[in-house]
């Protein structure tokens, strides 16, 4: 049976926050405080999901949408259910109510140790743009910036095609 199958991704409601900040430190070596996720919980910029299995809290999703830019702020998956599609799926859910609400382009930072993290973001169209120097606060490690541009109606198609093909976003000059 496919693993995804058996997960429920929906909006996160004010009653998942301990389960997400549970979820946070199983997955992060510098998670976000239980007021940290108040404070992005009571920000009306912050759009926040959660993948569910059997009524436990197995990944979580926030982003921010400012303008028409879709900031990635977390993804994060339970380590008993990587690589199964679940953050894919948590990004393109991302990704796609980003568009839906005007977004042109996104952003993000991640670990550059984080391999596995960048190889889904490139799945996705994202491209290194910059690093932001010992950003991270717990051991300094320099993050990745990452963006994907021309975010739209023909971007939403070729996630539908399945991405086979790089995404070559728009001219728009």
């Amino acid at each position: 049976m496919n693993a995804l199958a058996e997960i429920t991704i929906r909006r996160m409601a004010a009653n998942d926050l301990e389960a997400v900040v549970e979820l946070d430190h199983l997955s992060f070596s510098d998670p976000w405080s239980l007021l940290s996720w108040q404070e992005i919980w009571d920000d009306t910029q912050a759009h926040l999901w959660v993948a569910e299995r059997e009524a436990h809290i197995v990944g979580a999703l926030a982003v921010w949408l400012v303008l028409d830019e879709l900031h990635i702020g977390t993804i994060a998956v339970h380590p008993d259910y990587r690589e199964q599609g679940i953050g894919a799926k948590l990004l393109e859910i991302g990704l796609r109510e980003g568009i839906a609400l005007g977004a042109k382009l996104s952003h993000l930072e991640v670990r550059k140790s984080n391999l596995p993290a960048r190889r889904l973001y490139q799945r996705f169209g994202f491209e290194m743009v910059g690093e932001r120097k010992k950003y991270y606060p717990d051991n300094r490690e320099d993050a990745v910036l990452m963006s994907v541009y021309g975010l739209g109606e023909d971007y939403l198609r070729w996630l539908e095609g399945g991405r086979c093909e790089t995404w070559h976003p728009p001219r728009i000059w």
